[in-house]
């Protein structure tokens, strides 16, 4: 058989083979990377960028606990400022890193900002301590920061230069930044004076730190805002005495997403302006449900077959991840793929060398790819670890059978050229 001929019965083989498969399909599984710790028995994940980069925070062989950054293949030590404690809070795309540490002797902490070689001290606003909280594309970063009026910490930008004191609410004394999107839009809470130890969420504008109140009907109520989308869209919580309400600022209009007589927060929100979070849904006494909002209805996505479950983060295609009871009232992580809420360890490939001991037990992030923050449980050390989850195209073993077939084919047909 010459080249030519050769190649058109493989590639004629080969199309049968995937042709007669057409009908199976490539099932999504997942496998687990243990992100291990750094030196210690302890790990725990906060945030995942686009990349798979993730940051958090593990002790360390002598006791300490330190901030790290998983590149994909290594648990990086990000250090401290000097102390024996730091942690990361939030990752940028290109996996710069914020967080707090404690100063030389521990009394201390500041916010610092991981450049990709060296952990640098943001600093304060003038008074002692300082925390990082969420870090935006540009490495720009909110937080808080005593001003050294005591009892006054306001939240701050940091630019890449300089500590910005972004103030206070009209009358206030006290603010703190929560998120950051890639604009420099900043969105926390700050106190107000009137109803007294209420505080409102608010939305830094880049010159203007306005308050985005409660509704009208709910003026009583304190609000935070918690997350910030691309376009300025804030959601988080309002919440008075025993009510509380998860909230989408629409970049006008404070919306209440859930009945007045549920309990509810939102968590996380999508540049679409999905929302995730928890709701009571049946009354105010029932267990919390995770919901998705999609701009029109707030969609309970249920439990693992036991009462609650919370939405802790979801991707650009409203994909949620959180944590869900299962019948017997264990936690695990769960994802929510559009259709169905499903136990994530149920997901794991059964090759996988890990999934035999693993229980996946919440789920801390999601990027756009699917990829998994998620904390999990060895039943091997009894140690605690941060876990990525990562998903790939698994052929079921249909397509598998049918493709041997169509392979068998070929090698049929060679064997009677050659003869």
């Amino acid at each position: 058989m010459n080249t030519r001929t050769f190649r058109s019965t493989l590639i004629g083989s080969v199309g049968v083979a995937l042709a007669l498969a057409s009908g199976s399909a490539l099932a999504i599984a997942f496998r687990i990377t243990d992100l291990g710790t750094l030196g210690g028995t302890s790990s725990q994940g906060v945030a995942i960028n686009a990349a798979g980069q993730a940051t958090g925070s593990s002790t360390t062989a002598d006791g300490e606990t330190h901030a790290f950054l998983w590149d994909g293949t290594t648990l990086r030590d990000l250090g401290t400022l000097g102390g024996m404690f730091s942690a990361g809070s939030d990752i940028s795309a290109s996996g710069q890193v914020t967080g707090s540490s404690n100063l030389a002797g521990d009394a201390v902490q500041h916010a610092f900002l991981w450049n990709g070689t060296r952990m640098q001290d943001l600093g304060t606003l003038g008074g002692a301590s300082s925390t990082g909280s969420a870090i935006n594309a540009s490495g720009q970063v909110t937080g808080s920061g005593a001003t050294g009026v005591e009892f006054e910490s306001h939240a701050f930008l940091w630019d890449g230069t300089t500590m910005q004191d972004l103030g206070t609410l009209v009358d206030g004394f006290s603010s703190s930044g929560n998120d950051i999107n890639d604009s420099g839009q900043v969105t926390g809470s700050a106190p107000v004076p009137v109803p007294p130890g209420r505080t409102h969420a608010f939305l830094w504008d880049g010159t203007t730190m306005q308050d985005l109140g409660p509704p009208a009907e709910f003026a009583e109520f304190s609000t935070r805002g918690r997350a910030i989308n691309a376009s300025g869209q804030v959601t988080g919580v309002t919440s008075h005495e025993d009510s509380t309400f998860a909230f989408l600022w629409d970049g006008t209009t404070m919306h209440i997403l859930n009945d007045p007589s549920d309990i509810s927060f939102g968590t996380a929100i999508n540049d679409s302006g999905q929302v995730t979070g928890a709701s009571s849904f049946l009354d105010s006494g029932s267990a919390p449900h995770a919901f998705l909002w999609d701009g029109t209805t707030l969609q309970d996505l249920g439990t693992l077959g036991g009462e609650q479950s919370v939405g802790a983060a979801l991707n650009a295609s409203g994909q949620v991840t959180g944590f869900a009871s299962t019948a017997d009232e264990a936690l695990h992580a769960f994802l929510w793929d559009g259709i169905t809420l499903q136990d994530l360890n149920a997901l794991i490939d059964s090759t996988d060398p890990l999934q035999p001991f693993v229980t996946l037990e919440f789920g801390v992030d999601i990027n756009d790819l699917g990829q998994i923050l998620a904390h999990g449980f060895d039943s091997r050390t009894g140690e605690t670890h941060a876990y990525v989850i990562s998903p790939f195209s698994a052929p079921e073993p249909g397509t598998l059978a049918l493709l041997g077939l169509g392979l068998a084919g070929l090698g049929f047909t060679r064997r009677r050229v050659a003869d």
